[in-house]
Parts: C-alpha cells; structure tokens; sequence
C-alpha cells in the first residue's frame, strides 16, 4: 500500500458519517436537575434504527416524557436529537 493514511483517513470519514446519520435519528429525554436548575440528567436515549427510526424514537421518547409529567410537579423534561446535544 502506498497510501495508508488516505485509506486511513476514508475509513476514518465513512465512520464519522454514518456516526452523524445514527445521530440524527436518536432522541434523547432529558430532565432538569431539581436542585440545579441548570443541569440537565439523561433519562433515556431511544436509537432503533431502521427505515422510519427518527419518527420512531421521537415518539417514544415523547411518550415516556409525557408519562413522567406530574401535575404540580417542577421537573421539567424533554427530548432533543442526539445531534443536537453534541
């Protein structure tokens, strides 16, 4: 091989963007930390894969969030993409 760092390099590219693919379509819950309002703790992620993944785990993840709201509660929770958090 002539040119290892090339091919190293492609495979390297290829990798990080099927990463960035995988992304788009995983949601994640968050919810705020009640003691530090700005913190926020990872709840769940949601990454099936597959043809429909992104409506897919959008909807559950919206599911569980809207199962964990309590009236009167201060918690907050929600659901972002994985992209979106990086």
């Amino acid at each position: 091989m002539k040119h290892p760092l090339i091919i190293a390099l492609a495979l390297a590219a290829a990798a990080h963007a099927e990463e960035c693919a995988q992304a788009k379509d995983t949601y994640v819950l968050y919810r705020q930390d009640p003691k530090v309002n700005t913190t926020r703790v990872r709840v769940a992620t949601f990454d099936a894969t597959g043809a429909s993944a992104a409506s897919y785990n959008q909807m559950y993840c919206e599911f569980l969030r809207d199962k964990l709201l309590l009236p009167n509660q201060e918690i907050k929770y929600w659901c972002v993409t994985a992209a979106a958090r990086k």
